[in-house]
């Protein structure tokens, strides 16, 4: 599977792909259920927000509803390619052929596909391969920041 990546995408870097080896489906599982946590205290953050602004005879708040959306469908493109949840699991997600840090598009693509087909893509996939089907869509692969 990783020796297929390289070719497509000519990234030759033998080392970034061992070092994806070692990150456990629990240190990624983790981060995840970290950033779930974090998509649920924005939700009820801008529900209480929104609903206020509502009751207080404003317009629709319904665009309050849309940050967690977008954190966790962007969230691998914060600095660094980590997420809050996987600055603090010590993990990180960056492009395959340029081993800089995922950006907004190759985030959107991973997770919403993610989102998706979460059950094939977080027990079958990594289980095979070591990486998810959203990681292989957008040419991106989890490493470790050490």
């Amino acid at each position: 599977m990783f020796k297929k990546i390289r070719e497509i995408s000519g990234f030759a870097d033998v080392d970034l792909y061992s070092k994806n080896k070692e990150i456990s489906l629990e240190k990624r599982s983790w981060a995840f259920g970290i950033d779930l946590l974090v998509v649920g205290l924005l939700w009820s953050f801008c529900y209480l927000v929104g609903g206020a602004v509502i009751e207080a005879g404003y317009t629709d708040a319904t665009a309050d509803y849309l940050i967690p959306l977008f954190y966790f469908l962007l969230r691998d493109s914060l600095p660094n390619g980590q997420s809050i949840g996987k600055k603090l699991m010590d993990i990180r997600v960056m492009d395959v052929e340029t081993g800089f840090s995922c950006d907004l598009i190759q985030s959107f693509f991973r997770n919403s596909l993610g989102v998706t087909l979460f059950v094939v893509d977080i027990l079958y996939t990594h289980k095979q391969f070591g990486s998810k089907v959203g990681d292989i869509w957008s040419r991106t692969i989890v490493t470790t920041t050490r």
